[in-house]
Formats: structure tokens, sequence, C-alpha cells
């Protein structure tokens, strides 16, 4: 019967191909962290959490206002974009996939037509307030650069692995720049546990070798937060252990952090 549905022809075969295995993936879990908890299946809060720290501080401002501002309004066009809004984030609380704010994605649109409706709201009020909202994103978007992928607004930006890691924070994106500043250290050989799934062997990296789980190294290490929580989370569950796989480096101060997502360290 398996087969005889797997040989029916239906379009578009690949986005159920997709779908498929996005249910295998919800059933079979995957590792979270969000305000130094872990889990296989997430948090029914662990959207709501990364859009406040991952969208600027104005903008969710200007939303509020947006809302503010459509009270008292029949449900017409202008409600649209607040309506859908929420119902996005509403459809995505109970998902047990929690890798990322990038899964809300389609919900920004939504939120940057509320946020005008209250910019416009503000800007018949207090122009100077509108006008300092704006320059306060426009500056978000600046001091940024070049790490949006691991841009956190001013409620997590001192310590956001403390908050998310993952794509949110640590996406292999500063691996070439692991390679330059180890040449700039001179560097000849380390450790490393990086999340990367590109081709390493063409950003110049010196000689290595994995940092493997519980298994204290000396001379330099290289370890990504996604690795540092994450992965050293689940090898502490397949091992049944408590602590995780690279607790040992909490003993050393690193002597760098390379980018926003990667941990420099030499042990002596």
């Amino acid at each position: 019967m398996l087969h005889a549905l797997e040989t029916i022809p239906v379009p578009a075969p690949q986005l159920l191909d997709g779908l498929w295995q996005v249910h295998n993936h919800v059933d079979a879990g995957h590792t979270a962290f969000l305000l130094g908890n872990h889990s296989f299946h997430g948090w029914w809060y662990f959207f709501p959490v990364a859009l406040a720290v991952k969208t600027p501080i104005p903008v969710l401002l200007l939303v509020f206002l947006g809302i503010f501002a459509l009270r008292g309004e029949p449900l017409r066009e202008r409600w649209i974009p607040a309506i859908i809004s929420g119902v996005i984030l509403l459809i995505n609380l109970p998902t047990t996939l929690n890798i990322g704010v990038r899964y809300m994605l389609p919900l920004y649109p939504m939120l940057a037509l509320t946020a005008g409706i209250g910019t416009l709201w503000l800007w018949r009020r207090a122009r100077w307030a509108a006008i300092a909202a704006l320059v306060w994103v426009a500056a978000s978007a600046a001091l940024a650069h070049p790490d949006y992928l691991a841009y956190f607004n001013e409620t997590a930006a001192a310590h956001p692995e403390r908050v998310l890691v993952d794509s949110d924070l640590d996406w292999g994106q500063d691996m070439s720049r692991l390679a330059v500043e180890l040449r700039r250290r001179n560097v000849s050989y380390f450790h490393m546990s990086c999340l990367y799934t590109g081709d390493d062997t063409r950003l110049g990296l010196p000689n290595w070798d994995s940092l493997d789980p519980y298994q204290p190294v000396n001379g330099w290490v290289a370890v990504s937060y996604t690795m540092l929580y994450n992965y050293g989370w689940k090898a502490a569950q397949d091992r049944g252990r408590k602590d995780l796989a690279f607790a040992w480096l909490d003993r050393y101060q690193p002597v760098g952090r390379v980018g926003k997502s990667i941990l420099l360290y030499r042990i002596p």
C-alpha cells in the first residue's frame, strides 16, 4: 500500500518531501537552547523571547504604537498586518522545533507594516519622537554591520550566548575570521569544535584536530557557542552525564572571541 502511494504522481513532490522531513525532525527532536536551559522539544515561549531580543527595540515600540493607533477602528485593511502577525505567532507557539528566529521570518513584513502605522501616528503627534525612533532603527542596523546574523538588541547584546545560540548567533559565519586570527597569532596547530558545514580546506586554516567531548587538551582551542552549549549538552545526554562535554574549558579564560560566535583558548 505504501509503495503504491509512493508511486502516485503528484505536483511539486519536493514540497511534500520537505513537509515529511520536517514532520520527522519534529518527532525526533532537536537540541535547543534558551535562557541557559536545554531541551530536545523546546518551549512554548521560545519565539516570543527570540523576537523580543532579535528585533530592534524601536521597531517593537512602533509595533505596539501601531496597534494602539488602530484601537477603535473597524476591522478593515489597516488591521490586516497586525492580525496576520498575531496568527503567525500563535501558530508557532506550540511547535517544538526551536532552532532559530528564522522560522518566524514571514512575520517581519507584517511587523514592519504595523510599525509603519505606529510611526505615522507618532509623526502626527510628536515628530521629534518619530525621527528619534527611525534614527535608532538605522543606527541599530549600521552598528550591527557586518554581523547581521548575530544581531541582538540592547536587552541581550552584551551576552547573547546566555539567551540564544544556534542560527540566532552561531551558524559558521566566523570561520574565515578564525583562519585570519590564527594566522595573525602564528598558530600552526589547534583543536576545534565549531559549527561549520562547508569545505574547511578552502578557509586556509592551520592543521587541526577535532575537540572531542570530555577530552581536555593542551594548546590552542577554538569552540563555537552552538557546539559549546547545544552539542555539549547532547553529548552529555548521550552519555548520561550532567556536566556539559566542554565544561572543562570553564577553568580557563579565553584569549579572545572571533567575531560573535567563536571562543579562542590557549590551554597551558
